[in-house]
């Protein structure tokens, strides 16, 4: 290996490792509580190193933000690449992927669904990272509205607006794992899947044609 790729390597690793120290931050204090200064001293590495690497806490923030919603989208893309299967059963398919990256990636969960509506300045959508960020989350929810669309086409379901069903379903399951995140599943004494399962039933059978 070379000097220059030696160099390069070296660079790679000390971005990995303030991405990481980053991530920790985030998940255990929060965004506003997490500090440039924070950041570095978890990586063993000069405040001013940061610079060298990133522009901003937003940006790292955001940097995160977007891989946590690329492992989302192989998740979901996986789950529903089933083309023998009906559009009920790829939905079911698609939200129970949705549970297994909350539970198997609960620090990108935090970092997408919790920790940025409560920060003004996280919400931008001019920067290039942040437009990223965003046409990934409209093709996620487009996969789900193609379902949808694909089965008011064969009659599975009743002629609806697959846009507006799967937005709502978004917000759905949303609105339910963040029940959980707020201990209120334990005071009913309902699990999480469950409840999600028992939702969508009702919501399925709301969009199903009626024999």
């Amino acid at each position: 290996m070379g000097r220059r790729a030696r160099t390069e390597e070296a660079k790679q690793a000390r971005r990995e490792l303030i991405l990481e120290a980053a991530r920790d931050s985030f998940f255990k204090l929060g965004y506003e509580a997490t500090t440039i200064e924070r950041i570095m001293e978890a990586a063993g590495l000069s405040t001013g190193t940061f610079y060298l690497y990133f522009k901003s806490k937003i940006e790292i923030y955001k940097i995160l933000l977007d891989h946590g919603i690329d492992i989302l989208e192989q998740m979901l893309s996986r789950a529903v690449s089933h083309p023998s299967a009906s559009a009920s059963e790829r939905i079911l398919l698609a939200t129970d992927a949705y549970l297994a990256f909350y539970e198997q990636h609960p620090e990108y969960f935090d970092i997408i669904a919790v920790i940025s509506v409560r920060a003004d300045e996280l919400r931008e959508r001019e920067s290039s990272i942040s437009q990223t960020i965003d046409e990934k989350n409209l093709r996620i929810l487009k996969q789900v509205g193609l379902i949808i669309e694909q089965g008011v086409h064969s009659g599975e379901f009743r002629s609806l607006d697959p846009w507006l069903a799967a937005t709502g379903l978004w917000g759905l399951m949303d609105g339910l794992i963040m029940l959980a995140e707020r201990n209120n599943l334990r005071t009913v004494g309902i699990e999480l899947k469950a409840l999600v399962k028992h939702s969508l039933g009702l919501t399925l059978d709301g969009m199903r044609t009626k024999n």
